[in-house]
């Protein structure tokens, strides 16, 4: 790996830059399903004006329930860190990981398996 300075040589910290997670607050999946299950569900009910009104009433509350099922269930958003090395023959590589561990910019570090660790 020396030829690739990746392993063994002197890396240096270029940059680093968060990489916000993402944890949508729209509606997705869950309030489509929710939406389709509560109108079917609220189409059952009366007749006439009732039913077309158990039926807007089931397609929303069913949205909202499965919005908040979705959202309850969906793992929390985790920042992700891009690291900008600089290598011994001057080139730069990117690796993206989840820690920055005690790395700041200007650290000596080593490149193994993809994750930037401090020298």
């Amino acid at each position: 790996m020396g030829k690739h300075g990746l392993l063994g040589e002197e890396l240096q910290i270029n940059s680093i830059q968060v990489i916000a997670g993402i944890n949508s607050k729209t509606p997705g999946v869950g309030a489509v399903v929710g939406g389709v299950v509560g109108g079917v569900l609220g189409n059952q009910v009366g007749g006439g004006v009732g039913k077309d009104i158990a039926t807007v009433a089931g397609v929303v509350g069913g949205a909202v329930v499965g919005n908040e099922i979705e959202q309850s269930t969906r793992a929390p958003a985790r920042d992700t860190y891009q690291i900008s090395v600089r290598l011994d023959n001057g080139s730069y590589q990117t690796i993206r990981q989840d820690s920055l561990t005690n790395l700041q910019v200007g650290n000596r570090v080593r490149i193994e398996n993809g994750i930037v660790y401090r020298n």
